[in-house]
């Protein structure tokens, strides 16, 4: 339903109806005899690579390879939320907002429709009238990309882009959206793009600036540079967590969590044990974190409850209790 949702509010719009994808786009399938093998090696020349399949087989395709292409590459693995981004970016490009809404997937914490969203944002000049319509008032996945494309839109400037999240009626629709802000934010390439409100000598920057639900979402965010700044010191940033406003210590550990699960998908008993290693009372926040990105990858809360069986018997109680919190949300 959200996405017929979405693209009637699209239409509605854009004042036309949206063009049958099938006729437009080359069949999916066309790409198979080329991915024997891994197609590329670095970030950079996978992100060309599913660029260039989207125009040459269509986004359905370009996914599909992205899917196959995580079980045999660790970078895609590792990488897949932002290399699906550049697939929603290319449909928007290739194909135009309203075509390339007609495909929609949920892999990688549905990263190609926040891609298709954020360029569609980009391109605006009536922000506020945009950003109104394009997506139904408790979709938090499309005002999620919302946030994203307002960052591109105000140049990475954090207060003015939570300034227009603050447009939003709904106090849900706000968060939703400023969750986009602050995970562009961290995600900023420092020697290629304004980050203003990065500092790597104070990782958890600007979340000190912040106030309520603002501030959850930046401390949550805030490990994912931490861990930029020094990769895989999992147990240094749940330490480093606790030097955190004592208010927002349980979203840094929920957002350190959800960081080992983001780059160690495969080592789940590792990073399980390091949650173990916060203080006790901050355990289940880190468990809960490393289940909520599992199940936001995957958009399968099933998938979390396997997660769950995984787990040692002290912490399957946390585990499922972010299964039951996400299920609401999910088809299966």
């Amino acid at each position: 339903m959200r996405f017929f949702s979405l693209l009637l509010l699209v239409n509605l719009l854009l004042g036309s109806a949206a063009p049958a994808m099938v006729e437009a786009q080359p069949q999916p399938g066309a790409y198979r005899e080329r991915i024997a093998e891994p197609v590329a090696r670095t970030f950079d020349e996978y992100k060309e690579y599913f660029h260039n399949l989207v125009g040459e087989a269509g986004p359905e395709a370009a996914v599909e390879a992205l899917a196959e292409e995580m079980d045999r590459s660790e970078v895609v693995f590792e990488y897949c939320h932002a290399l699906a981004h550049e697939v929603g970016h290319a449909a928007y490009e290739e194909y135009g907002f309203q075509e390339a809404l007609l495909f929609e997937e949920d892999l990688c914490g549905s990263a190609y429709l926040h891609g298709v969203v954020e360029y569609y944002l980009a391109d605006q000049t009536d922000m506020l009238a945009a950003m109104r319509t394009v997506c139904e008032s408790g979709d938090g996945v499309c005002l999620h990309g919302v946030g994203h494309g307002l960052m591109i839109y105000t140049n990475n400037d954090v207060p003015a882009a939570l300034a227009y999240c603050d447009e939003f009626t709904d106090h849900a629709d706000q968060v939703h959206c400023s969750e986009g802000v602050f995970m562009e934010n961290v995600g900023l390439d420092l020697d290629l793009h304004a980050h203003p409100y990065l500092k790597p000598e104070d990782p958890f920057y600007p979340c000190n600036e912040q106030e309520g639900a603002y501030a959850s979402t930046c401390y949550f965010y805030a490990p994912r540079f931490y861990n930029r700044l020094h990769e895989g010191a999992y147990e240094e940033a749940i330490e480093w967590c606790t030097t955190a406003d004592f208010a927002y210590i349980t979203d840094c550990m929920r957002g350190v969590g959800s960081t080992m699960m983001k780059y160690s998908m495969n080592e789940v008993s590792r990073i399980e044990g390091v949650c173990m290693t916060a203080p006790n009372e901050y355990v289940p926040y880190c468990i809960r974190g490393l289940t909520s990105y599992y199940i936001v990858n995957y958009a399968s809360a099933s998938k979390g409850q396997d997660l769950c069986e995984a787990f040692q018997e002290s912490n399957k109680e946390a585990c499922m209790a972010e299964v039951e919190a996400k299920s609401p949300f999910y088809r299966d």
